[in-house]
């Protein structure tokens, strides 16, 4: 699908009147609501509108534009006109528009990506994304060429998305799971959209898989597990109880889990598992061993074959057996110029992004940055 057509859209303009406040301006974590969904979707689109009565923040960007509704309390069914208006005003060549809600944390572009895929333009015009059995009306996919129909249709007081959606003639995109005929998934399993399941892969009854996770071939994930979103784990992999994966997680063919410290067949020890963490972003080369009990860190690095056996500190490179530090990391995979210890800066070569060493430890230098909207 060619996205140079699409216009992506995000509806900020509800008076929030439930919530007490602007949804958008609300943060979670160190970022707002608003900037979550925006650094999800920026990169495939030529250009983002913002719809917006409010004096909002966001994340800076030249492909970001902020307008005002049309009109005032016409609901999300006015932001999409609004878009649509401010396309015709400044002659723009798009031919649909995308809409998000403002307030979406949780969206991932691999579901954007894969509901492009299953359109088939010459079905309908006007698209919504469905998982889980809900029906997401502010997710969507509208051709421009229904302005005419929708400004007739608010004018008349139509203000009810799934309504008006429905008699245009709205098809509904299903985002089910890819998972293979192979696969045993235990009832109970909780699994989120967007998740890929492949041969001979099983699942038990307890665990909780995020969005867009990958499970490759004879992969087995226990019942006290949770394997955050964007997770990849590859072939011949067992993530056993009491194994905790964040988001974005690389789990490389054949690595090893363990659980419990002293195993012997003939003693019970279920009751001694140890949790093991590993934190967003890291990765766990092919076949190496992560003993239970322990913490890899944020972007923490292990190499192939390496046998870890202590805690592993954010965006440390380690490798051997026992699994030894040589280096630093970063976000994107690169070794950085950095000691071992001591104080030191530095910036990857791919992205420029500023590390840090200090005491012993790396951190990223935060360079985000906002623009404040005068609208």
């Amino acid at each position: 699908m060619d996205h140079s057509n699409i216009l992506g859209t995000v509806l900020a303009g509800g008076k929030s009147q439930r919530f007490g406040e602007d949804k958008s301006q609300v943060k979670l974590g160190d970022k707002l609501l608003i900037d979550y969904i925006l650094s999800e979707i920026i990169d495939e689109f030529n250009e983002l509108l913002i719809v917006s009565n409010n004096f909002i923040d966001f994340q800076k960007s030249d492909k970001i534009s902020v307008i005002k509704d049309f009109k005032k309390n016409l609901g999300p069914l006015g932001g999409v006109l609004s878009a649509m208006k401010w396309i015709k005003a400044n002659n723009k060549d798009y031919n649909w528009v995308s809409t998000f809600p403002a307030d979406t944390p949780f969206f991932r572009n691999q579901i954007l990506k894969d509901f492009f895929k299953k359109i088939k333009f010459n079905k309908s015009k006007l698209f919504f994304i469905k998982s889980n059995n809900t029906r997401h009306n502010i997710f969507g996919l509208w051709s421009v060429t229904l302005l005419e129909k929708l400004e007739k249709d608010l004018d008349k007081g139509e203000r009810k998305v799934e309504l008006w959606a429905n008699n245009v003639g709205v098809k509904i995109i299903n985002m089910k799971n890819k998972i293979h005929p192979t696969a045993i998934i235990d009832e109970g399993a909780q699994i989120d959209v967007g998740t890929s399941i492949w041969h001979w892969v099983h699942v038990c009854s307890g665990a909780i898989i995020g969005k867009g996770v990958s499970l490759g071939q004879n992969v087995f994930v226990g019942n006290n597990v949770k394997i955050g979103e964007r997770c990849k784990i590859q072939n011949n992999v067992s993530v056993y109880d009491n194994v905790h994966l964040e988001e974005g997680v690389f789990c490389g063919p054949s690595m090893v889990f363990t659980n419990v410290h002293n195993p012997r067949s003939l003693i019970e020890r279920k009751s001694e598992y140890r949790d093991t963490f590993v934190k967003r972003g890291a990765t766990l080369g092919a076949n190496c061993t992560v003993l239970c009990g322990l913490t890899i860190g944020e972007f923490a690095f292990i190499g192939a074959g390496a046998l870890v056996n202590s805690n592993v500190p954010a965006y440390a490179l380690v490798v051997g057996v026992p699994a030894k530090q040589i280096g630093w990391m970063s976000e994107f995979g690169e070794q950085l110029d950095l000691p071992l210890s001591g104080s030191a800066t530095t910036k990857c070569k791919n992205t420029g992004e500023v590390y840090c060493l200090e005491s012993n430890s790396v951190t990223k230098k935060n360079t985000f940055s906002k623009q404040n909207s005068t609208i």
